[in-house]
């Protein structure tokens, strides 16, 4: 998702991180004056109201940077949404929230294996649980400013509307983890 900021960062206003099992069926993705998320209704498993930081989030542009972004070291599935919640709080942004109405898509979960966390789950939950007091420090050291990747492909979509002429599809190549980011 870093990569994705950095490809559009001086052509945007805001981004919305979005995952791609939900679906929108009613969601405000109008401008946002800070983080906001806007999916609720709809969600699959029981949340925190005041913790759920995922699913569908706005961010102002100038906001998203001035936390660093995501943390470059969660891989696979898992908790790196809690984590930029802690970016920023740490940061003293007020977080939004827009109570939008998503379809869930089923697909298999990453997270669980009957009901037991994956060798993935496990390992982010071990790297949040570590970073937790240690955020104000972290975020300046891992994020936006220590990406790295290599654009392999950018193409527009086929298409004959003014929205497909806007929209590039572009194939990266980030590397495999390294032990300091895990």
């Amino acid at each position: 998702m870093n990569a994705g900021f950095a490809l559009v960062r001086d052509r945007a206003d805001y981004i919305c991180i979005h995952d791609i099992d939900y679906l929108p069926i009613w969601a405000d993705y109008s401008y946002p004056d800070c983080p906001t998320r806007i999916v609720w209704f709809g969600l699959t498993h029981p949340h925190d109201y005041l913790r759920l930081f995922g699913g569908a989030v706005l961010f102002p542009s100038a906001q998203f940077a001035a936390v660093n972004g995501f943390s470059n070291g969660y891989w696979g599935w898992g908790l790196q949404d809690q984590d930029l919640l802690d970016r920023c709080i740490v940061a003293g942004l007020p977080i939004g929230r827009r109570d939008g109405t998503f379809g869930a898509l089923h697909h298999s979960h990453e997270g669980t294996v009957a009901g037991t966390p994956t060798e993935t789950a496990q390992r982010n939950l071990e790297r949040f649980q570590s970073r937790r007091n240690q955020q104000a420090r972290l975020m300046q050291e891992d994020g936006l400013t220590t990406l790295t990747f290599k654009v392999v492909e950018s193409k527009t979509p086929a298409g004959d509307s003014a929205v497909v002429a806007r929209v590039r599809h572009h194939l990266i190549d980030i590397g495999e983890p390294s032990d300091a980011s895990r």
